[in-house]
């Protein structure tokens, strides 16, 4: 009866907690496209068991753009097992699909029908099911013996329900016996599952109740009755899929499930290779690949990463994880990868890096090279205890690629000598995830200074290099960003920069950072919070600069062909920017009317500055020099860049700078993410 995702729920974590009892990895739900995301999202909301490796145990098989997607996700699913969801459109897309390269075929086959997984569900529901074999043939394939067709489910209220399977039932086993002899039961049945008969009803012998259709033909009401309440039923599915505000709720309680996960660190492994061009997982994992690989650290907690731990990363191993190019300031075409390991691996190994890095580009000066731009490890080892420890385990061999043991401590693996590094394969393994809680330290996702790079924009509150270590994920102090507390931190606010430029068209990032292209540019304030908005701070936008962020229009509604582009700020200049904003904009429109102009259409900044602090202080800055534009130290004070004076704000090219990237939680002020009413 209704419930059915939370039973099936509860059944699938006793039996994949109990695996080696039980024998059952593999769980498959079969379902109707439009029920797909209730499955997961069901399923999800009350699956509490987490695996002893953390491995993944509920795999949509059904999401992806093409079919190669699909196998990616079988493949992951098959390797680590779990629960599997599926609708019967795609199992036929797989059924059907053929391809020369054995590999694909035989994931399909093996993950599917022979052996295929230990258990399988079916929900027909919303379907009928007198067009199943024809419309999908492939299911008579499964070999798997454990089946369960899901009864069909007639309403979501669990006694309504219960009276209609009855009813139902009672239909089917009357054949025998006269009208008058059942009509006084069928009108009993019909209260109670609250059926108002709209035609006359018929008796039919050997068949049962039945009304006449508009062709003359007899429809039976034994069947009739049951597919007038799954399509009532499949209503409320069919709302869930097309009803934004349904769909945003449900997206809502998942994100807030997702908060409270916390943070995950990661090593990454540096990468040198000739290969120009996209570099997959798929890549990474092959030990055939020609690539030279060393360590460092990169935080995986945002999953906008360049990689992360994120699941669709090893779901789809051969979507680019980055874009190698020929490019001569991008040192040695160097690219991401991921490798998980506990805090006490994590901080041996970068103590470690500190060690031995210079000494091993001095033997090595025509070979791979560690670069290390920011070697704030320091504050991990005030007594020097790390480095003495990464030491004596470089001696004995060091451990960072091999699989850490429930009992966290290191196995060294053959080829662990630091001279051999750079010629030991990358491989993902999955069971080598582990949690870790440490401070943002070395490396960020874009190591090399002077390039444009962008945080996730849950990482714009998390920005900070100076924090102490931390001992567990309960015990994250305020200043450091924990996503559990994301869903109670205001909306982030960034700096915009109105562009006014004679280009109608496609304006890409790559435009917005040419100091040689035709364009003004003038400061407000825009709602980094929203998703949405015309360019954000995901790290495509810096990852191919040359896609477009916003479309210039010759529209004359769209004042100066307006667009924004991003600088985020700590709170003490967004404050003193706004306020100069408000302080000299009508007079700076008044000096220029034939210029480019600001536009403020929500000054609500005044509320931020009832004593009129703020104003005074943009006022002084104004005069001494504007310096919004430039980086801000670690002491947060304004440095005030040469070219800083209001006059001269429309000619600094627009760049982006990460030391500029602050923490900032001021309240819903200024413009939102579309500024023109």
């Amino acid at each position: 009866g209704p419930g059915r995702e939370l039973q099936l729920a509860a059944f699938a974590q006793v039996v994949l907690e109990n695996h080696t009892i039980t024998g059952i990895r593999h769980i498959l739900i079969l379902c109707p496209p439009i029920k797909t995301e209730i499955w997961s999202d069901g399923i999800r909301q009350e699956f509490r068991y987490v695996d002893s490796e953390q491995r993944q145990l509920v795999h949509d098989l059904w999401e992806g753009e093409d079919i190669n997607q699909h196998v990616d996700s079988l493949k992951t699913w098959a390797r680590y097992g779990g629960v599997g969801i599926i609708d019967y459109d795609v199992f036929q897309r797989l059924d059907s699909y053929y391809t020369e390269d054995e590999e694909p075929m035989n994931i399909i086959k093996t993950a599917l029908f022979n052996p295929g997984p230990n258990i399988v569900f079916f929900d027909y529901e919303s379907i009928d099911k007198k067009r199943i074999p024809k419309m999908y043939p492939g299911l008579v394939k499964i070999t798997t013996t454990r089946r369960l067709v899901l009864p069909e489910l007639f309403s979501y209220n669990p006694l309504q329900h219960i009276n209609r399977v009855m009813f139902r039932d009672w239909l089917m086993v009357i054949g025998k016996g006269s009208y008058a002899q059942h009509y006084p039961t069928f009108q009993q049945f019909s209260d109670l599952v609250d059926y108002h008969v709209q035609k006359d009803v018929y008796w039919i012998k050997n068949e049962g109740f039945a009304v006449e259709q508009s062709n003359g033909r007899n429809s039976y009401l034994k069947s009739e009755l049951p597919t007038i309440w799954r399509k009532n039923i499949a209503q409320p599915i069919k709302n869930y899929i097309q009803i934004p505000e349904i769909k945003r709720k449900h997206a809502q309680a998942n994100r807030k499930r997702l908060s409270e996960l916390p943070p995950t660190y990661v090593l990454y492994i540096l990468v040198v290779s000739p290969k120009v061009g996209q570099l997959s997982v798929d890549n990474l994992t092959d030990p055939n690949f020609k690539m030279h690989i060393y360590i460092g650290q990169w935080d995986a907690g945002s999953h906008d990463g360049f990689i992360t731990c994120a699941h669709h990363h090893f779901v789809c191993p051969n979507l680019p994880v980055y874009i190698l190019t020929p490019d001569p300031s991008n040192e040695c075409n160097q690219v991401l990868a991921v490798q998980c390991y506990n805090q006490f691996s994590a901080h041996n190994v970068e103590g470690y890096l500190m060690e031995y890095a210079e000494e091993w580009n001095e033997q090595h000066p025509d070979g791979a090279r560690f670069i290390i731009t920011k070697p704030e490890i320091n504050h991990l080892d005030e007594n020097g205890t790390l480095r003495k420890q990464a030491r004596q385990l470089a001696k004995e061999g060091v451990w960072i690629f091999t699989e850490l043991k429930n009992d966290s401590l290191p196995n060294p693996p053959p080829l662990g000598k630091f001279a051999d590094l750079c010629r030991i394969p990358f491989t993902v393994n999955h069971s080598s995830i582990k949690k870790r809680v440490i401070p943002r330290v070395g490396q960020v996702n874009n190591w090399k200074d002077g390039q444009i790079c962008f945080l996730n924009q849950d990482l714009l509150t998390s920005w900070n290099t100076s924090q102490e270590p931390i001992a567990s994920n309960n015990q994250l102090p305020d200043n450091v960003f924990n996503p559990a507390r994301s869903n109670k931190i205001p909306p982030i606010y960034v700096l915009y920069i109105l562009v006014v430029s004679p280009k109608i068209g496609q304006l890409s990032v790559d435009k917005l950072t040419d100091p040689n292209f035709k364009m003004n540019i003038y400061i407000g304030q825009w709602d980094a919070g929203h998703r949405g908005g015309f360019i954000t701070c995901a790290h495509y936008h810096f990852e191919k600069p040359n896609l477009p962020v916003y479309i210039m229009t010759s529209d004359p509604s769209n004042e100066c062909n307006q667009v924004v582009a991003v600088q985020c700020y700590n709170q003490f200049s967004a404050h003193n920017a706004e306020a100069f904003l408000m302080e000299y904009a009508e007079e700076w429109n008044e000096q220029h009317p034939d210029g480019a102009r600001f536009i403020i259409t929500k000054p609500e900044i005044k509320n931020l500055d009832e004593n009129g602090t703020l104003r005074k202080q943009a006022r002084q800055l104004a005069k001494e020099g504007v310096w919004i534009f430039t980086e801000l130290k670690i002491d947060s004070l304004p440095n005030p860049p040469p070219l800083g004076k209001f006059a001269e704000l429309c000619q600094i090219p627009f760049t982006v700078d990460q030391a500029c990237i602050k923490k900032r939680v001021i309240p819903r002020v200024g413009q939102d993410n579309n500024w023109k009413e």
